[in-house]
């Protein structure tokens, strides 16, 4: 059975000893056996040549090699029996969510992730105890495939050239004399029928075929087993990757289009080859940089646009862009989200980061300031607030407001003083009180309270 190791970003793996005997004693390290930490290594030189996207490798003289995960979320299969799960380093009322509620939370934010292939409704609700988060992946993999075969599988013209005892399209000449030289009541035809055995079912039953082995989860091969067998007209895929490039989507497969994706990546998967976020459909691993600004993005723009009681005549720009410069229109600046009503302009920008009052500057990075004030120059902004995920040392950090007195301006042009805000995102209430159910309502309490203040300040 394949094991699985659960970790979290910034987690830092070594090899243990032997069984049963702690090697480093410190609970900052999660100790994995000799044979499953030389795997785990080879695939960090596997993965772009020791530059590894997911992990670092560094020496250390006491405890020998030691692996950082860097902040990627997800799966990574790291040899045939051995996964790798990554999951965010999310607070709970002070404390580290387990394994659970941290996948749980992962799996209501990436589906608000860009071009993740589910949508918000599909991963708030999945079965997560006791689950992998591999098993999370194929199970809203299965809910895809379950909605298209509900809706009936599709068929198309398949081109056919076989011995048949009646002519059927047209007489391959060739293939004729050379199969039927000496038997007159065959012929060799080459004819189009229409089934069900086209590229897209190909791919999908290679996939489902490829899942049956590799999933843990007992619900989820019954389903699989179940699939396959109203696929078993169907062949399977000898080159998915060429057969994925030849399918063009219109009206009649566009349903089939996340679904292909799902099957792509699981098969990229069996290959062993991965990217973070390259295209849609060969990745298992997320930045959670990325995870945490699309999620507060898209939250707040639906904020936005259903209390219009409340926001009347804002807008929202998601990942909006000017340059620097006009002439010549170069260096982009991107801010995550612009709230804008008429020339009053408010940016937010989000830093997955832990900021800690021990050090100098909180852990603000001067690049990060550098980069606000910018925004604030080129969008004509006042206000430019930077949220953060809330952790215990959010409380202790003081300093919340970076004002700049006298800006310089052109003569009685208005005040361009700015105001760089602090702010810390709870997402322990994505948490349903007293429950471990995921909802976005109490988040979107807490986002709504702070979109109100902020630009009610304008």
């Amino acid at each position: 059975m394949k094991k699985v190791i659960v970790v979290k970003e910034y987690d830092s793996i070594i090899e243990s000893r032997s069984k049963g005997d702690s090697q480093s004693g410190d609970s900052r390290f999660v100790e994995v056996d000799p044979a499953v930490f030389k795997s785990l290594e080879e695939a960090v030189y596997r993965f772009d040549k020791g530059q590894s996207r997911f992990a670092d490798i560094s020496r250390s003289v006491r405890l020998g090699d030691v692996v950082k995960i860097r902040n990627l979320v997800g799966t990574i299969q790291i040899n045939r029996d051995v996964d790798l799960q990554i999951l965010p380093k999310i607070e709970i009322n002070s404390e580290g969510a387990d394994d659970d509620l941290s996948s749980k939370i992962l799996m209501a934010m990436l589906g608000y992730l860009k071009d993740f292939p589910g949508k918000p409704s599909d991963t708030a609700h999945l079965p997560f105890e006791h689950t992998s988060l591999f098993d999370c992946f194929v199970r809203l993999y299965l809910r895809k495939i379950g909605a298209i075969l509900q809706r009936g599988i599709r068929s198309g013209y398949i081109t056919i050239r076989k011995n048949v005892t009646c002519v059927k399209g047209r007489i391959d000449v060739t293939n004729n004399l050379r199969e039927n030289f000496s038997n007159l009541s065959k012929f060799f035809c080459e004819y189009d029928e229409y089934l069900p055995d086209c590229l897209e079912n190909r791919i999908i039953k290679t996939a489902l075929a490829f899942l049956e082995k590799q999933s843990l989860s007992f619900t989820n091969n019954r389903l699989i087993r179940l699939f396959l067998n109203r696929f078993q007209n169907v062949s399977m895929s000898k080159d998915f990757k060429s057969d994925w490039k030849r399918i063009t989507f219109d009206r009649n497969n566009e349903h089939y289009r996340e679904a292909l994706e799902w099957s792509v990546a699981f098969l990229s998967r069996k290959s062993l080859s991965f990217s973070t976020g390259e295209t849609r459909a060969d990745t298992f691993l997320f930045p959670m940089e990325k995870v945490f600004e699309s999620f507060i993005g898209r939250l707040v723009a639906r904020i936005v646009r259903r209390r219009s009681d409340l926001f009347a005549g804002w807008n929202v720009k998601i990942q909006g862009y000017k340059t620097l410069f006009d002439n010549p229109a170069k260096f982009r600046i991107r801010p995550d989200i612009r709230l804008f009503n008429g020339d009053k302009n408010l940016i937010l920008d989000t830093k997955w980061k832990r900021l800690d009052p021990r050090i100098n500057k909180n852990g603000i990075s001067q690049n990060d300031m550098y980069q606000m004030y910018s925004y604030a120059k080129r969008y004509h902004a006042n206000h430019v607030w930077l949220l953060y995920p809330l952790d215990g040392n959010s409380s202790k950090i003081k300093e919340r407001r970076y004002i700049t007195i006298n800006d310089f301006k052109y003569g009685s042009s208005a005040d361009t003083n700015v105001t760089i805000h602090i702010e810390f995102v709870d997402l322990s209430l994505l948490l349903e009180p007293n429950s471990k159910s995921v909802s976005t309502a109490g988040l979107v309490n807490q986002l709504t309270k702070f979109l109100q203040y902020s630009t009610a300040a304008l």
